[in-house]
């Protein structure tokens, strides 16, 4: 988490910015595991 906050934060987001990106952020998406099952090859599906 706090890699991701400072990525963003190195990009050069203002403390208002960076806010907004923590709320509006899909958190299950960015923290997934595994991309979806959509997305993988035939082979790996």
């Amino acid at each position: 988490m706090g890699a991701v906050v400072g990525g963003a934060f190195a990009s050069g987001l203002g403390v208002e910015e960076l806010a907004a990106f923590v709320r509006a952020s899909d958190w299950d998406a960015i923290l997934a595991d595994r991309s979806p099952r959509r997305e993988l090859s035939f082979q790996r599906r």
